[in-house]
């Protein structure tokens, strides 16, 4: 647990950096503005809201306060218009108010946009937010398989053969699933035919792949007017203090693998194995 936080911990010290620097070139270069008269547009607040995005309120803060403190150093110089005068302590005469006109708001303005997606994420899907929970709960004794299902063809199943067998298909997916997994972990759809599975508990590689032999018998049975459901997997082990945005975004690579395969199959940990 304490190896992967320290990973995590470099990979965001890096990106804070890569940030920062991507903020003083944008601030000190031609590229941080566009002078279309009787106007100016700025691209200098893209990194900001790349700190609130990608980090935190605490990291888009510290960018926006970067962005102030440039902006107040340009100002200063003696080429600057009149307009841009407020922004330098020096020039302005109101060195206070400078600070804060030039600094606290930048700052302000990347602290309110970390809190916005902030916000906005911990309004993701609620079935995400209990897999959160979940994983917190147990902690570093978390270990199994997380799991992102899609159901090959289903577009096609429901022009083909209408919303009620659309529907069917789901129903029966669900409890194909549950029927594998259930009482070991999370299960549950994010939409459309994706389903995930946050599955604990000691289980072999081996193991988990005589499972997923199993849900394809399962997947298989069941029947269409026209052949059986088949479904696209993505499987990876699970290790203490993993995220669940990191286990899904690593699923979703090898889900993606085996749609681009060919389909019918999962990938399991980069072995592809029919599913």
């Amino acid at each position: 647990m304490n190896e992967t936080l320290t990973g995590r911990e470099f990979q965001n010290k890096y990106m804070l950096w890569a940030l920062i620097a991507l903020e003083l070139f944008m601030s000190f270069s031609f590229l941080g503005y566009i002078h279309i008269d009787p106007i100016s547009i700025t691209f200098v607040y893209i990194p900001v809201l790349a700190a609130g995005c990608l980090m935190g309120p605490k990291e888009s803060t510290l960018v926006g306060a970067i962005f102030g403190l440039a902006s107040m150093w340009k100002a200063s110089a003696f080429y600057v218009g009149a307009g841009d005068m407020i922004f330098s302590p020096i020039q302005s005469g109101r060195p206070l108010e400078s600070i804060l006109l030039s600094v606290g708001s930048r700052a302000l303005f990347g602290l309110i946009s970390g809190l916005l997606y902030q916000l906005a994420r911990r309004g993701r899907h609620p079935l995400v937010n209990m897999l959160n929970n979940w994983a917190q709960e147990h902690g570093g004794e978390m270990a199994g398989f997380f799991i992102i299902l899609d159901i090959d063809h289903f577009k096609e199943i429901n022009d083909q053969l209408g919303h009620p067998a659309g529907d069917r298909v789901l129903r029966e997916a669900a409890e194909k699933l549950r029927s594998v997994f259930g009482g070991r972990g999370i299960l549950g759809r994010l939409g459309g035919d994706e389903f995930v599975a946050l599955i604990q508990g000691p289980m072999t590689r081996e193991d988990m792949e005589r499972q997923m032999e199993r849900l394809k018998e399962e997947m298989n049975a069941i029947r269409l007017s026209k052949g059986t459901v088949t479904c696209s997997v993505g499987v990876i082990p699970v290790e203490g203090g993993a995220a669940i945005d990191e286990l899904y975004r690593r699923a979703d690579r090898l889900l993606y693998e085996a749609k681009q395969k060919g389909k019918d199959q999962f990938v399991l940990s980069g072995r592809k194995d029919i599913c």
